[in-house]
């Protein structure tokens, strides 16, 4: 069963996040997202694309179930330890405005997809952040950098803890506030409002934006913090993480 839907409405495509219960990501999720944001970027058709999720997550980052386990990785054109990179950054490459409209929780990859995208629309009980150094992995530093002050991204990288949609959008990366069955509304508006704008005018517009916020900075950000990411899964604590988080009991870590 597909984890995504893509719905199309006049000039504006909404893809659908559907995977009970947290819309949480696993390989072949990866593999729909950079499929579905590839074809509607080649959509002569389409120019909005507006992200959203069903449920009470917009989600809650990696299956750690799956990842717990990384022998079912999917054999696919896109390596299995490139996929995710490759899946999110999609999103900051694509030639077509993104809106993401985000109600609750939005952590690691799923906050990832809001800070790639071009305009986040939140609910007041959204909340977001990088939460992998719970796990025992380096997580998603540079994207936070990305869209964060410093020392909000500092203490999201160190700490794992989340922020909510107040203080997001306090520092900007939340760009409005709406009650959650106003979510919707609010990104055909924005869609809308993109629409009312010259075609041309605004796909140069999205070049002007990738030249002033290089997609690949972050991805070269990415690609430095790799050997990290693979230091940090091969520890012990990495699975004492895993494990504890499945069992549901505290964490016992190495002291060094």
């Amino acid at each position: 069963m597909s984890a995504l839907t893509v719905r199309i409405d006049g000039r504006v495509a909404w893809l659908t996040l559907d995977k009970p219960p947290a819309n949480a990501f696993d390989y072949w999720t990866y593999h729909e997202l950079y499929d579905n944001i590839t074809a509607l970027d080649a959509d002569d058709e389409v120019y909005v694309i507006v992200i959203k999720a069903n449920g009470r997550f917009f989600s809650g980052g990696n299956d750690v179930n799956e990842f717990a386990n990384p022998t079912v990785a999917p054999e696919g054109d896109i390596p299995a330890d490139e996929i995710i990179d490759v899946a999110l950054g999609s999103i900051g490459r694509t030639t077509k405005p993104v809106i993401a409209l985000v109600q609750g929780v939005a952590a690691g990859s799923g906050f990832c997809v809001a800070a790639y995208a071009d305009i986040v629309v939140a609910t007041p009980e959204a909340r977001f952040g990088i939460p992998e150094v719970k796990r025992g992995i380096v997580g998603g530093a540079p994207e936070a950098a990305s869209v964060f002050p410093p020392k909000l991204a500092r203490y999201l990288a160190l700490t794992g803890d989340l922020i909510g949609a107040d203080q997001a959008y306090a520092v900007g990366f939340v760009t409005s506030l709406v009650p959650a069955e106003q979510l919707i509304e609010e990104g055909r508006r924005i869609a809308e409002s993109i629409l009312g704008n010259p075609p041309l005018t605004v796909r140069l517009a999205k070049e002007s934006l990738a030249n002033i916020y290089p997609p690949d900075r972050v991805a070269d950000q990415i690609a430095a913090d790799a050997p990290r990411f693979v230091a940090s899964a091969a520890t012990e604590d990495y699975q004492e993480a895993i494990h504890s988080f499945l069992e549901k009991r505290p964490p016992v870590f190495q002291r060094r």
